[in-house]
């Protein structure tokens, strides 16, 4: 069963790039390149549960947080990653955005679990999780980029993990030490204390620091465009994995197929996915313009999918 999140769901497609152009349907089929983990858990086909595309109206009660967005992002029609629409906000908290005609904000507190969604509950062994990103076509003064998403917890301690750089100068970045469950697992190393019991039941297959930044050849900056981030755990197996533009990315030594291991001590549970975040207010994320034409510093999602489980690739 799908429950209707947004409009038709027509077929899409991206940019070309330095990465795989990748076709986005209502059905969730994509071209990918890397590795594909095995799905363990079951061996029954995914299903996708939800689905927005900003093309139809009421997107706004599937978002909590409308106190913080409200009136700082829009529905527009430049550029859409797929069908007519995608929603627009501005990094910067003193600009107007040109296209919008709203203020800025920094952390719009986009968090996509509104309107009855029930994505743990529907979500028991696995999870997919997948949208659509892209920045103006501008420049950062520095190199802090904030962060692409959190996950938010089912199991109470509510932003549990996030990614972190925007793929603007820097490889992407995970990491599980936002919320209130220990990190010590991922960031111990031998020499650390804090390891000895996982070196002891053998479970020390781990990070080696509180963040682990992923990467791939064919995955390289690229503002201006649409990426594609997708994001699938199996919480039985207790791994991960994760694509850009449809290219598997991993540490650049180990986990090279794509199952990223998390502490056997986590027992989170993802049920909803907040969306953005840039530190434009302490000078950080400054962005130069280079468009020429006044559009800088805003970005744009489109088509988000929840599945619970692997779709197929």
């Amino acid at each position: 069963m799908v429950v209707a999140c947004g409009g038709g769901g027509g077929a899409s497609t991206t940019d070309e790039g330095p990465s795989t152009a990748s076709t986005s349907t209502g059905s969730g089929g994509s071209e990918t390149s890397g590795v594909v983990p095995t799905t363990t858990s079951s061996t029954r086909e995914a299903q996708l549960l939800y689905r927005q595309d900003f093309e139809a109206e009421g997107w706004e009660d599937e978002f909590t947080g409308r106190s913080t967005w409200e009136n700082h992002v829009a529905v527009v029609t430049h550029e859409p990653h797929g069908g007519l629409r995608s929603l627009r906000g501005n990094q910067f908290a003193d600009v107007i955005d040109p296209l919008t005609g709203l203020p800025g904000i920094g952390n719009a507190l986009l968090d996509w679990r509104g309107a009855g969604h029930d994505i743990a509950e529907r979500t028991p062994h696995q999870m997919y999780f997948s949208y659509w990103f892209r920045h103006d076509d501008y420049e950062y003064g520095s190199g802090n980029e904030g962060k692409l998403f959190y996950f938010v917890d089912a199991n109470g301690c509510q932003l549990d993990a996030y990614f972190g750089g925007q793929l603007h100068k820097q490889d992407l970045a995970i990491a599980y030490n936002n919320g209130c469950m220990s990190n010590h697992w991922a960031h111990c190393t031998d020499s650390d204390e804090v390891c000895e019991a996982c070196r002891a039941d053998g479970t020390c297959d781990n990070w080696g620091y509180s963040t682990l930044w992923l990467q791939n050849p064919a995955v390289s900056p690229g503002p201006g465009r649409w990426r594609r981030f997708e994001y699938f755990i199996d919480y039985d197996e207790r791994y991960f994995t994760v694509w850009v533009d449809g290219h598997l990315v991993a540490d650049d030594e180990r986990f090279m197929d794509g199952r990223i291991p998390y502490g056997p001590e986590r027992e989170f549970h993802w049920k909803g996915f907040q969306l953005f975040y840039a530190s434009t207010g302490d000078g950080r994320d400054y962005a130069d313009c280079v468009d020429g034409e006044g559009v800088c510093a805003g970005w744009q999602i489109d088509d988000l999918e929840v599945w619970d489980g692997l779709p197929p690739r």
